[in-house]
């Protein structure tokens, strides 16, 4: 899953959210983290006196980002949002999830019933 620039995972997302439309039964998952470092692989011939140390991301260069990914069935896909950069692509961002979030639907909650009067007995 190679990272994506903010433009190309815009244009992604939309074609991920137009998929979905078309089947009716799938859905696009969207997360988001907060990207600082990440954790350095473990070998298993070596121990090291850190195991949990971290390790900065490249991408960032020590500048504190935002991972977003986006899922629909096995395609997957990403992008590093700088700190710098965040407010521009919000923005792109917001009004796509506006656009495409038209067909959402209710959850359907059961009611509980509460049967007091068969347990009292």
């Amino acid at each position: 899953m190679p990272r994506l620039s903010s433009e190309q995972f815009l244009s992604e997302l939309v074609g991920l959210f137009e998929k979905a439309r078309e089947k009716e039964s799938s859905r696009v998952c969207i997360t988001v983290k907060n990207l600082t470092s990440v954790p350095k692989p473990k070998s298993k011939r070596s121990k090291s006196k850190n195991p949990g140390m971290r390790v900065p991301i490249e991408e960032t260069q020590g500048v504190p980002a935002c991972l977003y990914r986006a899922t629909l069935g096995t395609k997957k896909i990403s992008t590093v949002v700088r700190v710098d950069e965040i407010e521009d692509f919000s923005e792109e961002y917001a009004t796509l999830l506006r656009a495409n979030m038209n067909a959402l639907k209710k959850k359907d909650r059961k009611r509980r019933k509460k049967n007091t009067a068969t347990k009292s007995e």
